[in-house]
């Protein structure tokens, strides 16, 4: 029976042929050995190519022995085989992440160089359920609950998995029936590990309440499926309009047309963002993170930033909004500034530079870079020099009228609503007195203009290359 409706369903909704070639991926457990035993089943006329590919992770002692039984039944059935030795000793931290993202990176290389069309993998309905009461308990956003999918992608393959309408009973039983040779991984009945402890606790309690709780799981992740298909149809559209994708960790969110929306839209349209920015990459976000990005959209403050995982944060830029993933420069990494003697060239940092040059001089800027230009005029006596170009600093002030007034750097950007994010990266002129000449990228100090008969009028050019 089991065999009879997983080649109809490989016909039927995976649409496999003769011309289709499957990576299996096998550890060498009941459920892989079932999988692989099953897509055997289908008749020779209408079989895919099929390829085994086997992860040694080198963290129990039948490691060694799994990878070599794989690879004999692989030599049995005349199969290409593709084998993975982890180094997992090297390794510290959450092992069950690390040893996913090796599997899933090994199956991606060799389906890219093989030519493979489509992964299939050995999840199946009690994975399906064990998963969402796991992301239930955690935390997470609805459209993540139905996670585990028949037909999916990841890192450029197209993965299949045929087995989440069986449950792991049907599988033992197949394999039973069948005399099927695999592994027990002892490891999966300790209660040392969160989804075992859902495994043997929660799911059989489940089971008891409702016989039929697995398949109450699996209509509900298809109906969140299908939801989630038709608010995306609707969503995307509104997205487009209103983000930007700036970089490949940064997304900018027009946040006039986010405030048009109704209360309601702006949460859907936050989390879908969220969906397709952070969560699909592997990162998460909790609902308290998402109400309070949307109490900062939402109230009257002119900027704000709120730290995620992983460096990741979202950050309110006046009408702006940015999801960024950003690694902090320490306050030791910044230059601490240049010192301007004489006229000249001279670098900033690896990507901005300045020239100083007398206006009557004639300069020819024959650099090549991408990126801007600005230039400001400059009337200096000889003891303005040297001059100096560093970051802003507490206090600093700029007289900003030919009267003589100051204004605190702090206010002028403010007024200029220069957002927070750049004026850490902005550079500040001062002279030998250590009076602000002027800012790039905004405008100079009337320090700079021309009032006595014995200053000299300059030319400073700050280039700032793009990389």
């Amino acid at each position: 029976m089991l065999r009879k409706k997983f080649i109809s369903d490989s016909s039927q909704f995976f649409q496999w042929s003769k011309q289709t070639k499957l990576l299996v991926a096998v550890s060498g457990g009941v459920d892989s050995i079932v999988l692989l035993d099953l897509l055997l089943a289908i008749p020779e006329e209408e079989r895919p190519e099929i390829g085994v590919a086997h992860v040694n992770h080198q963290l129990r002692r039948e490691s060694e022995e799994e990878e070599e039984m794989v690879r004999r039944l692989c030599e049995e059935k005349n199969l290409s085989f593709y084998t993975y030795v982890w180094q997992s000793q090297l390794e510290q931290g959450n092992m069950e992440s690390k040893a996913r993202k090796v599997r899933y990176d090994f199956f991606a290389d060799i389906y890219r160089k093989e030519g493979y069309t489509g992964l299939v993998t050995a999840h199946h309905a009690d994975d399906l359920a064990e998963t969402l009461i796991m992301k239930l308990t955690k935390g997470t956003q609805w459209t993540n609950l139905a996670s585990i999918k028949a037909e999916s992608s990841r890192l450029g393959m197209k993965i299949y998995r045929p087995l989440l309408a069986f449950s792991k009973l049907e599988l033992r039983e197949y394999a039973a029936a069948k005399r099927l040779f695999y592994y027990e991984d002892q490891s999966n009945y300790s209660l040392d590990y969160h989804r075992n402890r859902i495994r043997h606790r929660v799911v059989p309690l489940l089971k008891e309440e409702n016989p039929n709780f697995l398949n109450q799981v699996q209509n509900l992740t298809k109906q969140i499926s299908y939801t989630d298909k038709v608010l995306t149809a609707t969503l995307d559209p509104i997205l487009d309009d209103m983000t930007h994708l700036e970089s490949k960790k940064c997304w900018k969110i027009d946040l006039e047309l986010f405030l048009n929306q109704s209360k309601e839209m702006r949460y859907l349209l936050l989390t879908k963002l969220i969906q397709k920015v952070m969560i699909q990459k592997g990162y998460s976000m909790s609902e308290v993170q998402v109400e309070t990005i949307l109490s900062l959209i939402e109230d009257g403050k002119s900027q704000g930033r709120i730290d995620l995982q992983a460096d990741w944060r979202f950050r309110k830029e006046y009408s702006v909004g940015y999801i960024e993933q950003v690694f902090e420069k320490k306050t030791g990494d910044l230059p601490e500034g240049t010192e301007l003697p004489r006229t000249g060239e001279y670098e900033l940092t690896k990507s901005d530079r300045v020239m100083l040059y007398r206006e009557e001089e004639a300069v020819n800027f024959c650099h090549l870079f991408t990126g801007c230009k600005e230039e400001v005029s400059l009337y200096l006596t000889s003891s303005d020099f040297p001059l100096s170009i560093r970051r802003r600093a507490p206090g600093d002030a700029i007289i900003y009228n030919e009267k003589g007034n100051h204004k605190k750097l702090r206010r002028l950007f403010i007024d200029e609503k220069i957002p927070q994010s750049m004026r850490e990266e902005m550079w500040v002129v001062v002279n030998s007195e250590r009076e602000v000449l002027g800012v790039f990228t905004i405008g100079k100090s009337y320090l700079s203009i021309k009032k006595e008969t014995d200053k000299i009028h300059y030319r400073l050019v700050y280039f700032k290359e793009e990389h």
